[in-house]
């Protein structure tokens, strides 16, 4: 059985890569256009990142602040779940 409070690949990645995820986990909005993701978040002016992969649900990345973020996520199959963040 998982470790309560983890989510599987499928969820986490849909947090990551969608509007309606990101606006739940960590934005107030940010929704995507043609591979461009425009970012509200706390009253701060709003700031425009690229998605540079999306491999649903095990990888997403995109441009952060003039560097890469990327997303690696796995189900070890004993409930365990990992991401990798770099």
């Amino acid at each position: 059985m998982p470790a309560p409070g983890l989510a599987p690949p499928a969820t986490v990645c849909e947090a990551l890569a969608t509007g309606p995820g990101r606006a739940r986990f960590w934005a107030e909005s940010a929704k995507e256009v043609d591979g461009a993701i425009t970012f509200h978040i706390l009253g701060y002016e709003p700031f425009v990142e690229r998605v540079l992969r999306r491999e649903e649900p095990t990888a997403f990345a995109l441009t952060n602040c003039g560097t890469e973020s990327s997303f690696t996520l796995a189900d070890d199959g004993a409930g365990a779940r990992t991401w990798r963040w770099r």
